[in-house]
């Protein structure tokens, strides 16, 4: 087929089905039921704004996933429908939040976690501040002298790994920063 020769149109129909079925990652089927190739279903998918930020590396990912995205400070991301039906990445913690509370944390707030680990989307680990109260403890932090911000992150690092020895009996990566290099205090 040359570069004259076009599909026909989009259906109305064809299009519901593609709302459907392409955030619940069944591209095959879309592809026999349509009769249209993975790329024409995945230009459809991003012009109607199913596809693109929505993708893990290209691959559409099915609805109910959890991905934590490359980096050390990430969150843990998972993969809904929205009201409107379109696939929607959301912090997984939010999703937590809302689950017990009812609601989504409203403006001028944020939920943060108590241990400072963001994997940890337990609803007890969750606390609701206003962002004048985070930049408050931010600032609070600053104030001091880098000697004492770097006991008070020592201190947090020790925490992490005493809840990650009780909660899983295992420690988490090297925690002790130090001048002196890193150690891992879990092997203690």
């Amino acid at each position: 087929m040359d570069r004259t020769t076009r599909k026909p149109k989009w259906t109305e129909e064809q299009i519901e089905l593609l709302y459907r079925l392409y955030p619940l990652g069944a591209i095959n089927e879309l592809c026999e039921r349509l009769g249209r190739s993975r790329q024409a279903i995945k230009h459809k998918a991003i012009a109607k704004g199913l596809s693109g930020k929505y993708h893990w590396r290209g691959t559409p990912l099915p609805v109910g996933t959890e991905v934590r995205r490359q980096g050390e400070n990430s969150y843990l991301m998972v993969k809904i429908l929205d009201d409107a039906g379109k696939a929607v990445w959301t912090r997984k913690h939010h999703l937590v939040w809302k689950e017990h509370t009812g609601t989504l944390p409203p403006k001028g707030t944020r939920v943060i976690f108590k241990d400072g680990d963001r994997g940890n989307c337990a609803f007890g680990n969750l606390e609701l501040i206003t962002d004048a109260e985070a930049a408050t403890r931010m600032t609070e932090l600053r104030s001091y002298p880098p000697a004492l911000q770097e006991t008070i992150r020592l201190l947090g690092d020790l925490k992490k790994a005493l809840y990650d020895r009780e909660k899983h009996g295992r420690s988490s990566r090297p925690v002790v920063r130090s001048d002196a290099g890193i150690a891992d205090i879990g092997s203690a």
